[in-house]
């Protein structure tokens, strides 16, 4: 009697073909689920750039509004300023003078004889309140951290101040608040009366990188002029605006994983190799190693192509296999001074 296979049942053959198939679905699935979660990470890295980028820009733009010089001597003797300079690791070195309106502090006692008990009298507000406010990097060059720091209006900043002091670790954790960390580039330009355009071209004038309103202090000031003494305010200038430009480093958790150089890659190599790039954007973009800035048109799994060195005022430099590669989400703005103080005999 021959036997009959069951139609309920299945061969080794359908078996096998079953679990391929549900393999190859599951490696899809995971595929998928790596997908999302990598966009998921780059959206909320990007998020939480956009929200840090606010509020510095926020921070910068009330401090910058309200800076101001005057036209004559402050009766302490001490003299309002701008200075923009760059530190020992060619990072910028902000320092200014800005005032604040002060609200009414509190009722005041009505004038002898004064019989009208339905007025009440206030305090006036303090327009002329003075601070020096301070922005300035760590000392430690490879800690991107940016510092902001508010002082009391009782010390020249502008013409006495050591520098070498916001060149200190201890001094900048006792006296300086930290604004934001991850700030991987600020670049500070300044709009005077002689800039035609924030990007010249054919000879056009741009904006100036450094800003000395005594036009005294700073011998490289493009602006500066002979023979003026720091106590004459009559010849202090102040911009019409000023353009930042952040680049904020995306998070990493301790311990993750970084890019890094595969080989050494000499001042004049049009191609950088890497590894662990697949978190950079694909192109155009910027990044820095070391403390060199570069530029590249694409992005591969193994390299960066179409590189342009030495960008952002830094130096096309050597580097050595292993050397980290940084970079992040660039914003930009421009923010106006409405105190701008142009130079009355050019």
């Amino acid at each position: 009697m021959r036997r009959t296979r069951p139609d309920s049942a299945f061969t080794l053959m359908e078996l096998l073909v079953s679990i391929s198939i549900f393999i190859l679905l599951g490696l899809m699935l995971i595929g998928l689920l790596r997908s999302g979660v990598r966009l998921w990470d780059r959206g909320e890295a990007r998020r939480d750039a956009y929200e840090r980028a606010s509020i510095l820009f926020d921070t910068l733009r009330g401090d910058l509004s309200c800076a101001a010089i005057h036209r004559e001597a402050d009766p302490k003797g001490i003299n309002l300023n701008f200075t923009c300079v760059p530190d020992k690791h060619e990072r910028p070195l902000l320092f200014f003078t800005r005032v604040g309106l002060v609200p009414a502090q509190g009722s005041l006692a009505a004038p002898g004889g004064y019989k009208d008990k339905d007025v009440q009298f206030f305090a006036a507000a303090d327009t002329m309140r003075k601070y020096e406010v301070i922005y300035c990097f760590d000392a430690d060059p490879k800690a991107p951290k940016l510092y902001r720091g508010q002082f009391a209006f009782d010390k020249d900043f502008g013409s006495k101040m050591p520098l070498d002091v916001i060149e200190r670790a201890d001094w900048i954790t006792q006296n300086m608040s930290l604004l934001s960390d991850g700030v991987i580039y600020l670049g500070l330009h300044f709009w005077s009366q002689k800039t035609a355009a924030w990007n010249p071209q054919q000879g056009e004038n741009g904006p100036e990188t450094r800003w000395d309103s005594t036009r005294w202090r700073d011998k490289e000031f493009p602006l500066k002029r002979q023979g003026m003494t720091v106590n004459d305010p009559l010849d202090d200038i102040l911009p019409h605006r000023v353009e930042v430009t952040l680049t904020l480093e995306r998070p990493t958790s301790p311990g993750a994983a970084v890019s890094k150089l595969k080989t050494d890659a000499d001042r004049g190599a049009p191609t950088i190799f890497a590894d662990l790039l697949s978190a950079f954007p694909e192109g155009p973009g910027l990044c820095r190693i070391d403390d060199e800035w570069i530029s590249y048109e694409t992005r591969s799994g193994s390299g960066l192509s179409g590189v342009k060195r030495g960008l952002r005022g830094t130096t096309a430099a050597a580097h050595a296999a292993g050397a980290t590669i940084r970079y992040g989400e660039t914003f930009q703005t421009v923010i106006g001074i409405p105190a701008f103080k142009d130079d009355q005999n050019p």
